[in-house]
C-alpha cells in the first residue's frame, strides 16, 4: 500500500507543490568508503509517494541514512528554487513512527523587507545624514 514518504517544504512549512525536483535515499553503513543509493524517483506535486523507505542490510550496522533532493534547472522561467540540492541526513523512520517527514529547501529569491526593516533602514539613513552633517 502506498503511503506518502515524505514531503518537500520551504523555510516557512509550506509544501512546494509546484517544484520539479528527483530524490534519492541513500544509506551509508559503517566500514564502507561511500554511501549506497537504495532509491530514486521524482517528487510529485512537493511529496513522494511509494511503498517505504528499503530495508536495511541486517548483516551490517547503519552509519547513518541521507535523503537527497536535487531541484531541476528552470529554463526560460522564474523558479526560486531551481539548481538546489538539499542533504538530509537522519535516521529513516520506521513504518510504525508517523513518517510526516518533511524536507527543507531555502529560498534564494529576493523578498520584500518588512516594515520594521525598512523602518530601521531609514533610520540608519537619517543617522548617518546627521553625523555627515554635524561633521561640517
Amino acid at each position: 500500500m502506498e503511503q506518502r514518504l515524505f514531503t518537500v517544504t520551504d523555510d516557512k512549512g509550506t509544501k512546494l507543490q509546484p517544484i520539479q525536483a528527483t530524490y534519492s535515499v541513500e544509506y551509508k553503513y559503517e566500514g564502507e568508503a561511500e554511501a549506497v543509493k537504495v532509491k530514486e524517483g521524482d517528487v510529485k506535486r512537493g511529496a513522494v509517494v511509494g511503498e517505504k523507505f528499503p530495508e536495511v542490510d541486517s548483516e551490517k550496522v547503519l552509519e547513518y541514512s541521507e535523503i537527497v533532493v536535487t531541484t531541476k534547472d528552470n529554463v526560460g522561467g522564474w523558479d526560486a528554487y531551481s539548481g538546489k540540492t538539499q542533504r538530509f541526513e537522519s535516521k529513516i523512520p520506521s513504518e510504525k513512527e508517523n513518517p510526516n517527514l518533511k524536507v527543507e529547501l531555502p529560498f534564494k529569491g529576493v523578498r520584500n523587507p518588512s516594515k520594521q526593516e525598512k523602518l530601521d533602514a531609514m533610520e540608519s539613513a537619517r543617522q548617518a545624514i546627521v553625523a555627515r552633517l554635524s561633521s561640517k
